[in-house]
This record gives structure tokens, C-alpha cells and sequence, in this order.
């Protein structure tokens, strides 16, 4: 039997002066019906308070770094996926429901940067606002209505449509500077010949059959509730349902999300030979540190999309919190605090997936299996990472629900098993929605973002970022939030590019 592989601002100053700035710009929205803005009288106003907003943000440093900021238009944010739209006809339906996804992306970083205030400042904003302007709703909702406001006055100047095409864009986490002053080329095919003999012991790995690989601490089998029943047919007219938009793009409502979240929920078969092996919820500790909570083993979960051939397919992500990767010894430049695994399920119109891939929460070891109606693209050899599938075993449907086998201490994924429940104790998990992160409870009355406003999460540096910086990667190996997911130390790719998989996936009877 062989082991797995383990291969500075005053504070009550600050807040006066925020209150009465609104106060006076929004003085002018008094006594309006149906939170209705004049736009004449408002815009000015509406421009002053989301200045204010983000002015709070920034010095209490609750920034999320998770959607971009548009340039112009604060009140808009992007992704990847969203920007890949951006040369959409200005006035079309389609390019109104891009404007609306832009906003909402906004409006829920706002919400969550507000949540995420002092407490004092937030409901002395909120208080001081609504009885200003007369309205009985909540400081999201002004906030809302000024963004609308904003957005619609802004977009009539076929100038400004340009120039929000223009600027919807999202960096690359690839720092040009930093592979230049690091000797990219030639640097790169250390990291390259590395890369390959990692590939090469989990590709054996998966190449052996199933039960001969031994675990060197107990297995723990981590699932889901059970599900009931649902057709594959019955996904399909959920998803069918979801793209009837102007951007044919999968929507589902809140019911149908969770559908389909319990219908494609993996299983963790874990070999928990040590502490960091318990999966758990992040949680802030009284001296401003995460720890995982391993006595609440849970599973956070978000939507994604893609575009494939035409199509744009929806994306079912499954994120999974450890304590920490394990030390091996003194110069382990791997081993930290926190570590992350995400497993990403992409859907096909009739609910058959198209492909499986996983990455952990740094962007690092990004591993794909192919649905059974595609396979890895045949890639000339170049200067880049080739994309990694550890085996030729194509899922499908009828294979679900998908085990997860991870490693102890490294948590690699090691095995992707179909459907029967291999041996091992049995625990549930609890799924939650992953903007849960993005405001968690921090000290009783105030609450704080898992991720910085770098995107990354303090405290889980790996010492390998100082060998691996010529990659371009600011720190590399650090726990990462969604949107920030670099996966190719030699290249260049992205979790979350629009149209990864149009560049490493074919048809499998092409």
C-alpha cells in the first residue's frame, strides 16, 4: 500500500464630518415621493453622497476587492465574465441587462462595505439620511436609488458609453514589472521543470486503481444533505428557464440555486491525519485573527459563469476552509496559515457538465476533468503551463455526486470518484452562501471582510513568495479571494477568464 503524495483620522471627527456633508447634499431630496431623485436638483447630490460612501470605505479600510471598479462610474463594477460583454450595442436590451448585472455587482459591494463600517458611523449615516431626506427605508435603498440616478443621467451621452466600454475592464494579477526585475525567461524554466514533476506524481497517482493508494491517517467522509431526487431533465428546464434574457445568460432564483447547488455538492473523502485536516467555518477571533472552526464543518458556495462556443454556461462553485497546510520542517516554504479548496462544476444548457475543475484558494494547483462531451485541446508546445488533466476519465450526470479525495497536511486532490460512497467515518456539512466571507462577525458589534482590500487574506503568507515573485505573482501561495484566482505560475490564466475553456477544451468527437 503507498501513502498519499503530500508531492489615522480621529473617529468621532471623521464621523460628524461625514454626517453633516450628507446632510447638506442631500438636503435638496427632502419631502420626494416614491424614493423618486429629481435629476435635476439630485445628481449633484447623489454624486456627493456615494463620494462620501466610498470616502468611509477607504479610511476604515473595508474596501471588497472582489468586483473591479470602474473608472467614471463608481457606482458600476466588473468581473471578468461581465466585461467580456462590453462591446455590446449601446441602447440595445441586451446592453440595458449588461448595465443592470454592472450595477448589481455596485450595489452588493457597497451594501457589503457598508455592513462592514463601524458600527457608530454606519447608523449615524443611515439615521442622519433617511430623516434628511424623509424617506422611511433603509441607506441601501438612497443609495440604490442615487446609483440608478447616476447611472441612467450618465449613460443618455453616447461619450460616456464609450467610455465605460473602455474602461470596464479588469487587470490581470500578472505584474509586468515583477517579471522583468526577475528574469522571466530564463527564471521560468526552473519553475516550468518543477511544475512537470508535480504533474508527473499525480498523474500516477490517478493512473492506479482505486483502493490502492493508502491514506496515513483515518478517512473522514464530509457530505452534503441528502438530496431528493431531480431528473437531469429537470435541470435542464431550470437552466432553460434561467437564460430567458436579453444576454441568454443562466440566472437562477434563489430556489433554483439551491437546487442545483445540493444537486451537484460534492463529497470530501479527507485523510485526517492531523489537526489542519478539519474542514471548518472562518470566524474572527478577539485578537483580529481567522481561525477555522473545525466543530463547523461547512461548504460556502457562489455562482459563476463562462462563455463556451456561443453559449454561456453557468458555474457552480464549492469552496472548503482548512485550519492550515501542515509544515513538513523548518523550510517548508509551502506551509501556512489557512488553506483553501475549491471545486468548480460547469453546466452544460442541458445539465450534463461540461467540465469539473479545482484550484486551491491561492490560484495554485488547478486541475481539470473533462465532461464526456469534451476533451483537452490538443496545444502546440510553448513557453506557458499546458492546462492539467491528471486523468483521461470523463464524468458525466449519472456519476454524481463526485468524491473528493484529499491528502492530509497539503490537501491535494488526489482522486475523483463517481458516485458509490467509498469506506470511511460519515460527517455532514452545511452549505452556505460564500458572501458570507465577505462579512463576517468580528468582535460582537462590528463586522469585517475575510479578504483584504488587496483581495488576499492577511496572515496567510507562504514563504515561498520570495522565490517565487519572478512568476509575476504578488504573494504567491497566499489564500486569495474570488476574482484575484492567478493559476499559472509560467503563462498567463485566470480562474475566472471568460473564455478559458473555448482555449483548452474540444469536442470529444471532433
Amino acid at each position: 500500500m503507498e501513502s498519499w503524495v503530500k508531492p489615522e483620522v480621529d473617529f468621532r471627527q471623521f464621523v460628524g464630518i461625514l454626517v453633516l456633508a450628507v446632510l447638506a447634499v442631500l438636503s435638496a431630496c427632502t419631502g420626494m415621493p416614491d424614493r423618486k431623485i429629481d435629476r435635476a436638483a439630485g445628481t449633484v447630490s447623489c454624486q456627493a453622497l456615494l463620494t462620501n460612501v466610498d470616502t468611509a470605505v477607504r479610511e476604515q479600510g473595508v474596501k471588497d476587492a472582489q468586483d473591479g471598479r470602474i473608472d467614471g462610474f463608481p457606482y458600476l463594477r466588473t468581473n471578468r465574465f461581465l466585461s467580456s460583454f462590453r462591446d455590446l450595442e449601446p441602447g440595445t436590451a441586451a446592453w440595458m441587462q449588461w448595465l443592470d448585472l454592472l450595477l448589481e455587482r455596485g450595489l452588493e459591494g457597497w451594501s457589503l462595505e457598508y455592513a462592514n463600517l463601524d458600527e457608530p458611523a454606519k447608523d449615524l449615516l443611515a439615521r442622519e439620511t433617511i430623516a434628511t431626506v424623509g424617506m422611511q427605508t433603509g441607506f441601501s435603498s438612497i443609495l440604490g436609488d442615487c446609483a440608478r440616478e447616476l447611472r441612467d443621467g450618465q449613460l443618455e451621452n453616447p461619450d460616456a458609453a464609450r467610455i465605460l466600454q473602455a474602461n470596464a475592464t479588469v487587470p490581470d494579477d500578472y505584474s509586468i514589472a515583477m517579471r522583468t526585475l526577475g528574469l522571466y525567461p530564463l527564471t521560468a524554466l526552473a519553475f516550468l521543470k518543477g511544475i512537470e514533476n508535480w504533474r508527473a506524481d499525480i498523474t500516477e497517482i490517478y493512473a492506479k486503481p482505486t483502493g490502492s493508494v493508502a491514506p496515513t491517517g483515518p478517512l473522514m467522509l464530509y457530505q452534503a444533505e441528502q438530496a431528493p431526487t431531480v431528473s437531469q431533465s429537470d435541470i435542464a428546464e431550470i437552466l432553460s428557464d434561467a437564460a430567458d434574457n436579453p444576454l441568454k445568460i443562466p440566472l437562477p432564483g434563489e430556489g433554483q440555486r439551491e437546487t442545483l447547488f445540493r444537486q451537484y455538492a460534492p463529497r470530501y473523502l479527507i485523510d485526517q491525519a492531523g489537526p489542519d485536516d478539519w474542514p471548518g467555518y472562518p470566524t474572527w477571533t478577539a485578537d483580529n485573527t481567522i481561525r477555522i472552526d473545525t466543530n463547523r464543518p461547512a461548504v460556502f458556495q457562489y455562482l459563476s459563469w463562462t462563455r463556451y462556443q456561443g453559449t454561456n454556461l453557468l458555474q457552480l462553485n464549492y469552496l472548503v476552509w482548512f485550519p492550515a497546510r501542515t509544515s513538513t520542517g523548518s523550510f517548508d516554504l509551502l506551509a501556512g496559515k489557512l488553506d483553501g479548496l475549491i471545486w468548480r462544476v460547469t453546466l452544460q444548457p442541458d445539465g450534463e457538465p461540461l467540465v469539473f475543475d479545482s484550484i486551491h484558494a491561492c490560484g495554485c494547483y488547478h486541475l481539470l476533468f473533462a465532461g464526456k462531451s469534451v476533451r483537452p485541446l490538443s496545444l502546440e508546445p510553448g513557453f506557458s503551463e499546458p492546462p492539467f488533466f491528471p486523468t483521461p476519465r470523463q464524468y458525466r450526470y449519472s456519476d454524481l455526486p463526485l468524491t473528493l479525495h484529499l491528502t492530509t497536511g497539503n490537501h491535494y486532490l488526489v482522486r475523483v470518484q463517481p458516485a458509490s460512497a467509498p469506506a470511511g467515518q460519515v460527517r455532514s456539512y452545511s452549505r452556505h452562501p460564500a458572501n458570507a466571507l465577505r462579512s463576517l462577525p468580528r468582535d460582537g458589534f462590528r463586522r469585517r471582510c475575510l479578504y483584504g482590500p488587496n483581495g488576499l487574506v492577511e496572515g496567510t503568507e507562504r514563504g515561498e513568495r520570495f522565490l517565487f515573485w519572478p512568476m509575476g505573482i504578488s504573494s504567491a501561495g497566499a489564500m486569495r479571494q474570488t476574482g484575484h484566482h492567478a493559476t499559472a505560475f509560467v503563462g498567463r490564466r485566470h480562474f475566472d477568464d471568460a473564455f478559458l475553456f473555448e482555449s483548452i477544451l474540444e469536442g470529444a468527437g471532433d
